[in-house]
């Protein structure tokens, strides 16, 4: 077989004068040759060439190793890295929204707080009624402060989630949505399990957590449904808007939401699908195996 056979038509130059470089004995290996396979397809190889007289003839003798299996592998751990690398930024992205809303609202009302009972403690003796005055602001601002905390708790693992399971965190977690007049959200829940194991049930609740904020903040949709389902062994997670979509080609790659949702999904064995067209509402469907909690002795 000539080397027109063997190699693809884009690379015969440069194949070409790396055999030259061969039979010169410049170059004892290359790696990563394109070759072709008898039916066209394209595979990948390390050739090394050693020079040797045969007969009488000076010969170049190549050991091709098809390392396609390799590359593929090699590719693969690059995916898994860069995976990880988003999935690090999307935690960091959401530590940096966490630390933000302690700083300006909860740090705050402390703050406030702590001065208002040196008020208080300046004015206990000298003027009881403008120590009173403080003694109440301080206490308006630390249950303020409670509340404040109990909404951060929340927002990042909420008691119930733990205390009843993801069924009713979602609930909870519309019901909450709901309460500030925005989008109107519907709910739909038909789940035989009754509890999964915890790492499951965080990635559920925070993938309808993210969803149901970027639709609720975003879409500019009426109507917002969520519904959590069970098909056999998978649970099924849909977000759907009506609203005013996006280009799913064009999103941009530090949209740490959306990319948190496919990594979520994929580390734990599942299948994410956004579906999105400008004009025409966004769907989020999330489907993850059922992994049930083992009920205790």
């Amino acid at each position: 077989m000539s080397i027109m056979d063997v190699h693809p038509a884009d690379d015969l130059t440069s194949n070409l004068q790396r055999i030259q470089a061969r039979a010169a004995g410049r170059v004892e290996e290359d790696t990563n040759v394109p070759m072709l396979r008898k039916d066209g397809s394209v595979f990948f190889a390390d050739i090394m060439g050693n020079r040797l007289t045969y007969g009488g003839r000076p010969c170049l003798l190549g050991l091709f190793r098809n390392i396609t299996e390799r590359r593929q592998a090699q590719e693969t751990l690059k995916k898994e890295r860069c995976a990880l690398r988003r999935l690090l930024q999307s935690s960091d992205h959401e530590r940096q929204l966490i630390a933000y809303e302690i700083h300006d609202e909860l740090a705050q009302q402390l703050t406030g707080t702590m001065m208002q009972f040196q008020t208080y403690d300046h004015w206990k003796d000298k003027s009881p009624k403008q120590a009173a005055k403080a003694y109440d602001a301080g206490m308006t601002m630390l249950r303020q402060g409670h509340f404040e905390a109990r909404r951060l708790i929340a927002g990042v693992r909420p008691p119930i989630l733990d205390e009843e399971g993801i069924a009713a965190a979602i609930t909870h977690l519309v019901n909450e949505q709901n309460s500030l007049k925005g989008s109107k959200i519907e709910y739909r829940s038909t789940v035989s399990f009754d509890r999964l194991v915890p790492t499951l049930e965080n990635a559920i609740y925070r993938i309808a957590q993210e969803g149901l904020t970027n639709a609720c903040q975003h879409s500019q949709s009426e109507k917002v449904r969520v519904s959590l389902l069970q098909q056999e062994d998978r649970v099924r997670i849909e977000i759907r808007d009506w609203g005013v979509g996006f280009d799913t080609k064009t999103v941009q790659e530090n949209h740490f939401g959306l990319e948190g949702i496919r990594q979520r999904a994929r580390l734990l064995g599942g299948k994410c699908s956004i579906k999105s067209k400008p004009g025409a509402g966004t769907a989020i469907i999330v489907e993850l195996p059922v992994v049930e909690r083992e009920s205790e002795p």
